[in-house]
């Protein structure tokens, strides 16, 4: 072996591998550094081959991987293929890395897969294996129903490599001109040289199929559809078909030919009910129904998404994080006095949860939906929320790992501003063998009234009476929320006045467009403390309405004590 090897486009150079390595890899090749030489190659797929200094061990698989330094992580390049006597790993990438190593690991492998919004910024994301771009769906147009495919205008915003061109039919219009097309092999016919067509012109290295309203009655001829669409696509110059269908309990009753679609495409995007008191129920059903007709899971990959799901009477709608725990923070008052002296009562009442967590309406970890979830009620009706965090993507992404799924995918058309952390728990997840299980310490999982003075006082959890303190001043008052991993408050500025005659005049309480500051703490498991505002000294006291404010921390809670790994 040289030391260093020197090509026209990169110089390779052997180094000792990171400290760092993932205990379940065992490292087959040298470690490499490499430094490019010809910017020409940056962007471009090239075949890369290593010798081997070790044999890949039995039940494993041999994977290209390079070292991330900025953030210390190893990240997968692709699956290695072997010449005949296993002593060369080859594959072809996309990218040439800063450096190179073969790794014996394994044999599961998983992807992590995103199902991207048009113009996102990739660079946010973890390295994925693939992608998939929803730009087009089925129409027709003319006097004479020619079918044609909406697509995107602005091509530009396609800046994407080793992307699936996908077509989507899963709103009342696209659907029934979906029917339509069903109904006769000739439009079928028709339909998939559109598709052809607009994913040669977008260079898509594949073509996703998102079809999730197919009636019954069109069982076969979707299948037929798939079938064909395949057997062009195999004679082409595309990779790979995808199909999304939606979760089953039972695959024999559903409008899709499990059996025979799986055999054809080479991944399905399983999508799982959004109503979290379902969620795993649907999907235990659906597993033991693909098991029970002997269909191998491994083509199968999960889609998930880190948005926080609400139901009510019009169905499930999807919200942020923060939206949920403003709700749960909620909270109005009523002064009936012009003025707010020493001593004086106020009567403030939590509009949505009971802040002595008891009862229906408090948040708490919830092992059927396996996340933080509360319910509260809003114009007479129940609604109930499921909120998404780090949690419960360990849950998500160990029911893939136990049921031995592909992968998982990532919507990021529907992602969270403050889940950073799922990122990482993504990369830990397509590198190591095992999901770490973790429920939220259950004293973080709460709602409580807080103050900078002053008493509490007759909590009955849906109202609480706060005396002001003896000392004139400006007090804050908050009712906070979190759902083990962010903590939020929703405060007012209460004004103590010395005497009636330097009043006040406070109409109402009145909110304000919600002041949101996030930053990172480490919270031992300790009463929370808030970062407060300046104390405004009594004599500095201006004629200033009370306002609502909003603050958010997250935190990640450090591993001692309860609950630890949730077993299983």
């Amino acid at each position: 072996d040289k030391t260093e090897v020197v090509a026209e486009q990169y110089k390779v150079s052997k180094k000792n591998i990171p400290s760092n390595l993932p205990p379940e890899f065992s490292p087959i090749s040298n470690y490499y550094d490499i430094d490019i030489i010809d910017p020409e190659i940056i962007g471009k797929k090239i075949a890369i081959s290593l010798k081997l200094t070790e044999p890949v061990k039995d039940n494993e698989e041999p994977f290209f991987y390079f070292f991330d330094p900025i953030y210390g992580e190893w990240n997968r390049l692709t699956k290695a293929l072997l010449n005949l006597d296993a002593s060369v790993a080859s594959a072809e990438i996309s990218k040439l890395p800063n450096n190179i190593l073969v790794v014996s690991s394994p044999n599961q492998v998983r992807f992590l897969s995103l199902n991207n919004c048009i113009g996102c910024d990739l660079s946010i994301y973890p390295k994925d294996q693939s992608n998939s771009i929803m730009v087009g769906s089925p129409d027709l147009a003319g006097l004479d129903d020619k079918l044609t495919i909406n697509n995107l205008k602005n091509n530009e915003l396609i800046d994407v490599e080793n992307f699936h061109y996908g077509i989507i039919t899963n709103d009342q219009r696209s659907s029934e001109i979906l029917d339509y097309i069903l109904d006769d092999n000739n439009r079928i016919d028709e339909h998939i040289q559109n598709i052809i067509s607009e994913a040669k012109r977008l260079n898509a290295n594949g073509i996703h199929i998102n079809y999730q309203n197919v009636k019954s009655e069109n069982k076969k001829s979707f299948s037929e559809f798939i079938e064909r669409l395949n057997d062009i696509l195999m004679n082409q110059s595309f990779d790979s078909l995808i199909v999304s269908l939606p979760v089953s309990s039972n695959i024999n009753d559903s409008p899709y030919d499990w059996n025979f679609i799986t055999e054809i495409v080479d991944r399905i995007w399983v999508h799982p009910i959004e109503d979290g008191s379902k969620f795993y129920k649907e999907l235990d059903a659906f597993v033991a129904s693909i098991n029970e007709q002997g269909i191998a899971s491994n083509k199968l990959h999960l889609v998930l998404d880190s948005m926080t799901k609400e139901r009510s009477l019009d169905g499930i709608n999807s919200i942020s994080r923060i939206d949920a725990l403003k709700i749960a923070t909620e909270f109005s008052t009523a002064i009936e006095q012009k003025a707010i002296t020493p001593n004086t009562p106020i009567t403030l009442n939590a509009l949505n949860l009971n802040t002595l967590n008891t009862g229906n309406n408090q948040i708490k970890w919830d092992d059927i939906s396996q996340s933080v979830s509360f319910r509260y009620n809003l114009d007479s009706s129940e609604r109930s929320v499921w909120i998404q965090n780090s949690f419960s993507l360990r849950f998500q992404l160990f029911f893939a790992e136990k049921n031995q799924f592909g992968g998982v995918v990532i919507d990021t058309d529907n992602v969270d501003i403050q889940s950073a952390i799922y990122w990482e728990l993504l990369n830990k997840y397509i590198t190591t063998s095992e999901v770490e299980l973790l429920k939220p310490f259950e004293d973080y999982v709460t709602v409580s009234w807080t103050a900078t003075d002053g008493e509490f006082e007759n909590n009955n959890g849906k109202s609480v009476t706060w005396r002001a303190p003896e000392k004139p001043g400006v007090y804050k008052l908050q009712l906070n929320a979190s759902d083990g991993e962010v903590f939020l408050s929703t405060e007012i500025m209460i004004n103590v006045v010395a005497e009636k005659s330097a009043v006040l005049r406070i109409n109402s309480i009145r909110s304000l467009l919600p002041q949101i500051n996030i930053e990172k703490i480490k919270i031992l498991p300790s009463p929370i403390v808030i970062d407060e505002k300046p104390n405004v000294e009594a004599n500095n006291i201006r004629q200033v309405e009370p306002i609502i404010d909003l603050k958010v921390i997250r935190y990640q809670p450090i591993p001692i004590g309860p609950p630890g790994p949730a077993g299983n």
